[in-house]
């Protein structure tokens, strides 16, 4: 067989050289040899004498250094490979039939989608043309490899993502996102749309990559960190989705699309439980753990991290291959730059290029390795292993193997760039097979000038992680299988063919499936299956209140789980079947932090009156969870008034820092809202207030409440007069402020605190106090917050309070002043006439500042500006600048500093 012929064999094991294929494999190796060195032999003497100095030049100086190895065929490749547990790399593809790849995927019927990233690294950090193309490679013989290969689609930038779709597939290639798909048979993609363009491009390193099909019905892809502003192919002018420190999403059926929680590199993988993780160059997984749809329904919610590190127990990694001479290089010379600099940029045995996250969950390993997450390093060439565990509403994940890696190989060629559950239920790798991984961005010129960046540019393997004397099943042909086969399917181990079997049924939307998987979600004993079933009737349109109720009563906490998140829909809806209701309000006091964890985001979709007393109760017993709190506080805007009346009846609550955080932040929400009912409710509890704790309550929800009132361009002092125990409160608070500010024993950070405060007086009351801390008198974060603070006032005077003090301020606060004065509209033609008027330097508007303004949408700013910039001089400290211009000829000695 072809595999059997090519100069590697399918095991990382020794070859058998007795047999017959191996002897007539070692006599083509033999003749290929001996024709080398004939041809060498004749070779004219001026192109061997260019052909050595070549060599010279390229050679690597390896005196006292470990020496890096040149390629190596894929037999001799795979002779390199330590793998631990009696697995094995198993050859799936290789060149010819495979070049560059940087990952893949395969359709229902085992057919397998190579992107190739031709022409990589890209020169210039840019794209400057058609770099990529697709493979489609078949498994004609049914042995487990892929021997016949052809161009599906080519004249594609940057390919970095494939996810099949009703026959065809869907394709990063930035800026788009194509849909490509055969129609007439002959392996090559005839129908090419463009859906979506306007992904980002900054770096290879920093595309939008790795799309994956979910159980919900979308496909999710990873936004890594070159942002972008996307619209539909035909909707130019359309509303466009920001993708700046965004994941996103979209829907293959109505093609909706959404940004969504993440950004990290390369990399992007749910487990059984819909948990996504990706990964970054020294990050080995990220989870993410606060889904942003949520989070954007609450303006006045103060959102931490949505991501969270997976791990802490280090970075080391245990490599086996040797450390490349120009990677030593590179780090001296980093090191003779910065002495103190530390990290994955100068050392060499810990994270520092991980990619292509993924969570095992195939049948065929075993049951050990279920559920462990797998990630490359592709410049240390080796794949991580590390166990998952859920703790509380996250998880942690630990190092697998001590002191080693599930698979390292002393190949420096190996480029484990992704990995894949594969339809045989065992991990497939992708090796972008390669001299040099990094973009030229990373590397100095001398050492770029050594390098040649597109050695391997015609070679790529695909591997097979396999148990021992594992052997790959035929390709799947689930093209053919009936709809009643395919929720069968939803029961099988292997997690390749569940998710393919669901998607399957969700592009079919055969009516017949509606009572198979109804029975099966109420039949079922598996939680897993259970969860498909629930899903797959979402995606049918089909998932009715029993169905939702089902899951709600379900045994299992992650069906729980989900079953809330579905009930979402019905939780809107006006006509909402009242058991569903009920029973996700219970699920307010689950055992399981994960389910309160959902039913806290799920509460927020409804404007059921018992919600308020459900999220307060989630609140009593979880508010030391970050997580969940942020969660219950993003639902908590129309409810916001009625759980602070819950909570402040309860005594213990408000005791702890994390109660009193709690209900100032929901004072603040009540606030920023403005609805007078609302306010008075919560000025009600003010007064009403009782026990050992009244004090506190009373002044943390009178801080709340306006700090809230402040940002919606309002205050307390409409108010105060319904209330006077906040009105006394108040002014005592004030006073305080004041006369800490007036004395001197105070530290900095009490006076800050003092000055935040006044934010909360009368203009007219607190501008002498506030105007008089921007003097060099006092320090310089004090008067920086003073300035703060006069720009939460929205009164006209303002400009003149911060440029009184002008000629006596540092360069950092007049700075500060100079943004405070032109980032509101209203602000800048009084800024810009003490500019004119001689009272503020022209010098100090930065650059970019200066061609805003001259440009400004208003005639009476943009004439202002012309004015003032034509005729602002130079400063003296210009012409010295001029003068020491001439230093920057004079090459630098980094170790005389």
């Amino acid at each position: 067989m072809f595999r059997e012929l090519i100069s590697g064999y399918r095991f990382a094991k020794s070859p058998d050289v007795g047999n017959s294929t191996g002897a007539t494999a070692c006599v083509a190796v033999a003749l290929r040899i001996a024709v080398v060195f004939a041809a060498t032999a004749v070779l004219l003497p001026a192109a061997a004498a260019q052909l050595s100095q070549l060599s010279e030049r390229s050679a690597p100086d390896t005196s006292g250094k470990r020496p890096a190895s040149g390629p190596k065929n894929t037999h001799d490749s795979a002779s390199a490979f330590e793998v631990l547990d009696g697995f094995e790399m198993q050859l799936v593809a290789a060149e010819p039939n495979v070049r560059e790849p940087i990952l893949i995927s395969y359709d229902e019927d085992g057919r397998l989608y190579v992107a190739e990233f031709l022409k990589f690294p890209a020169t210039g950090g840019k794209s400057d043309g058609p770099d990529g193309r697709v493979r489609l490679l078949h498994d004609r013989d049914g042995d487990g490899y892929y021997e016949d290969a052809q161009i599906f689609a080519d004249g594609l930038a940057w390919p970095t993502g494939i996810c099949p779709w009703n026959g065809g597939i869907f394709v990063i290639a930035v800026p788009d996102l194509w849909y490509l798909k055969d129609t007439d048979g002959d392996g090559r993609a005839d129908v090419r749309r463009r859906i979506y363009t306007g992904f980002g491009f900054r770096n290879e390193e920093g595309t939008a990559n790795n799309l994956v099909w979910w159980l919900d019905g979308w496909i999710y892809g990873a936004g890594s960190n070159s942002g972008g502003d996307v619209v539909r192919v035909g909707d130019e002018h359309g509303r466009s989705v920001s993708l700046r420190g965004q994941d996103f999403r979209f829907h293959p059926v109505t093609l909706e699309f959404e940004a969504i929680s993440g950004s990290e590199q390369f990399g992007n993988t749910f487990d059984d439980w819909g948990n996504r993780f990706l990964c970054q160059n020294s990050k080995p997984v990220v989870q993410v753990v606060l889904p942003s749809h949520y989070l954007a329904r609450n303006p006045y919610l103060p959102v931490p991290s949505v991501l969270q590190n997976a791990w802490n127990d280090g970075n080391t990694v245990f490599r086996a291959s040797p450390i490349e001479t120009w990677r030593q290089e590179r780090t001296k010379m980093r090191l003779q730059e910065r002495p103190d600099w530390t990290g994955p940029s100068i050392e060499h045995d810990v994270f520092t290029a991980c990619t292509g996250v993924t969570i095992y969950r195939g049948g065929a390993y075993p049951q050990k390795y279920r559920g462990n997450l797998f990630v490359g390093d592709v410049q240390s060439n080796l794949i991580h292993r590390r166990t998952v565990n859920s703790e509380g509403t996250a998880v942690v994940t630990r190092r697998a193997d001590d002191k080693t890696e599930m698979v390292r190989s002393r190949d420096n060629w190996f480029r484990p760039a992704n990995l894949l559950n594969a339809p045989d239920g065992t991990l497939h790798v992708v090796d972008m097979y390669r001299e040099v991984i990094e973009t030229p961005d990373s590397l100095p010129e001398s050492i770029l000038a050594k390098l040649d960046l597109q050695a391997g540019h015609d070679r790529g393997r695909i591997y097979r992680l396999a148990p021992a004397e594992f052997h790959a099943p035929p390709p799947p042909q689930f093209s053919t299988k009936s709809t009643r086969e395919l929720v069968a399917i939803l029961k099988n181990p292997n997690g390749w063919q569940r998710d393919t079997a669901a998607r399957l049924l969700q592009q079919r939307r055969d009516p017949d499936a509606v009572d198979l998987l109804r029975t099966l979600l109420k039949t079922t004993a598996s939680d897993l299956t259970q969860l498909h079933a629930l899903y797959a009737l979402s995606n049918q349109n089909a998932l009715t209140a029993d169905d939702v109720q089902t899951g709600l009563q379900s045994s299992s906490p992650r069906v729980r789980e989900h079953a809330v998140r579905l009930s979402e829909t019905i939780l809107r809806s006006a006509e909402s079947a009242a058991e569903v209701r009920s029973r996700v309000l219970e699920l307010s006091q689950d055992e399981n932090a994960r389910v309160r964890f959902q039913t806290a985001f799920s509460l927020g979709e409804t404007n059921e009156s018992r919600a308020a007393a459900s999220l307060a109760g989630i609140l009593r017993r979880d508010a030391g969870d970050a997580r969940i709190r942020t969660a219950v506080l993003s639902s908590s805007l129309r409810h916001a008034a009625g759980m602070i009346t819950a909570l402040s009846r309860d005594g213990r609550f408000p005791e702890s820092s994390d109660g009193q955080s709690v209900l100032r932040q929901l004072a603040m929400i009540v606030g920023g809202r403005n609805q007078p009912e609302e306010v008075r409710a919560v000025l009600s509890v003010v007064e009403s207030a009782v026990g050992p704790q009244a004090a506190n309550v009373q002044r943390t929800l009178t801080l709340g409440l306006g700090d809230g009132l402040r940002r919606s361009r309002s205050g307390l002092g409409p108010y105060l007069k319904s209330s006077p125990t906040a009105a006394r409160i108040l002014t005592a608070l004030l006073n305080s402020a004041q006369n800490t500010l007036a004395g001197d024993s105070a530290r900095t950070e009490q006076r800050i605190q003092a000055v935040q405060l006044l934010i909360h007086g009368d203009f007219k009351d607190v501008r002498p106090v506030l105007a008089g801390l921007l003097s060099p008198q006092q320090a310089t974060d004090v008067q920086l917050e003073a300035v703060r603070t006069l720009a939460g006032f929205h009164t006209a005077d303002v400009p003149a309070a911060l440029l009184n003090s002008w000629p006596t301020l540092s360069p950092a606060v007049r700075a500060e002043i100079v943004e405070t004065l032109l980032s509101r509209r209203d602000w800048i033609v009084p800024f810009l006439t003490a500019v004119k008027e001689g009272r503020v330097a022209g010098g100090s508007v930065p650059p970019l500042r200066r061609s805003q303004l001259l440009s400004d949408e208003k005639a009476e700013i943009r004439s202002l500006a012309e004015d003032v910039f034509a005729a602002d001089q130079l400063s003296p400290r210009t012409e010295v600048l001029k003068q020491y211009q001439q230093a920057l000829t004079v090459a630098g000695d980094a170790g005389r500093g």
